[in-house]
Formats: C-alpha cells, structure tokens, sequence
C-alpha cells in the first residue's frame, strides 16, 4: 500500500509542472487513498500534499508570466512608443516600463533564490515519511514517536512550503497585473497610433 501511495505521489508531481489536465486527476488519486489516521493528521497530511502542488503550479505561473513579457516585448515596446510620444505620454509610458521591469525581475529572484523547501520535491519527503507513520499498525510501540516526528517534520516544511509558495504568488500577480497594464498601454489607439 506505501508502494502504491508513493507511486500516486512521484507521478502527481511528475506530470504537474507540464500537463495541467492530469493535475486534478492525480489529486483525486491520492485522496483516494489517504493514510488513516487522526483527523488532525489527515488534515496536515492533505495540506502539505496540497502546499506541494501549490509550489509546482505557482512556479509553472510565474514562469508563464515572465515568458509572457518577454515574448512579447513589452519592454522594447514600451520604451519604443515612449520615444515616439508627447512629453506627458512619453513620462507615463517610461513610469510604466519601470515598474514592469522592477515586477519581472522581482518575480524573476523570487523564483530563482534559495527556497526554504526543495523547489521540484516540496514536502513530498516528509509525506511519505507521514504516510508511512500513519500506516503503522497501532499495534507497534514505535507508532507514536514515529508519528509525532513525522508530523513534527511535515508541518514545519509546510510552513515553509506556504511562505515561499505565498511570496511567488504575489510577485507573480504583481508581474501579471503590470504585463496586463502594458499591453492595454500599447493597444491603445493614441499609443498604438503614434509616429504612424
């Protein structure tokens, strides 16, 4: 059953990152077969497991975000139709390259620095170490410190887990809301139109 469960793990957090469609699926795997246990334990277990996914998925978004800027060149755009604008066009459009900038390279360290939890794994570790410690038999005399080490190890990396993956979040929607205002910028008819 540890096996299996293992399993369910590697591959939920092996397709994640690239194939949206199979996200939900393997989450709905692995809820399947949650270890028994306490309610309490069953809960951390299933928000490390989800803090997991939050950090492939965040990290997939902040990714796309960044592509999303320099695909489309907001930032040569910008400075471009800024050179071609009036005086207080010119002053708004550079104020906005500026903060697009700043929010892209902002995300851009979030997602690189050193994390406080393995950026690909997550807590997927200490969930197995959990899982195993609630299959234990409540039989066996080691259950009960294994289980309070276990959960000892899993929720502090969940509460690392959730502040990096909040921290990305964040930087990523600031980047997104910038990119969206840039290209709104660069649609519009009096900037779009300028030197035409």
């Amino acid at each position: 059953m540890g096996d299996r469960r293992g399993a369910l793990l590697a591959l939920a957090f092996l397709f994640a990152p690239t194939l949206d469609g199979l996200a939900a699926p393997a989450a709905a795997a692995i809820d399947d077969d949650l270890p028994p246990g306490a309610p309490e334990d069953r809960t951390l277990y299933t928000a490390a497991r989800d803090a997991t996914q939050a950090i492939v998925l965040e990290r997939t978004g902040a990714a796309r975000a960044q592509q999303r800027v320099k695909a489309g060149q907001l930032l040569e755009r910008l400075e471009a139709a800024a050179a071609r604008a009036g005086p207080e066009a010119a002053a708004r459009l550079g104020a906005l390259r500026a903060r697009l900038l700043a929010d892209w390279v902002a995300d851009y360290d979030v997602l690189t620095r050193q994390w406080p939890v393995d950026p690909t794994r997550g807590c997927s570790y200490p969930l197995l170490v959990m899982d195993g410690a609630m299959r234990t038999p409540d039989a066996k005399p080691e259950k009960r410190s294994e289980l309070s080490m276990a959960r000892a190890e899993l929720t502090a990396c969940l509460e690392k887990a959730r502040f990096a993956v909040a921290a990305l979040a964040e930087a990523t929607r600031r980047l997104e809301a910038s990119a969206a205002e840039a290209e709104r910028a660069l649609a519009a008819p009096e900037t779009a139109g300028e030197g035409t």
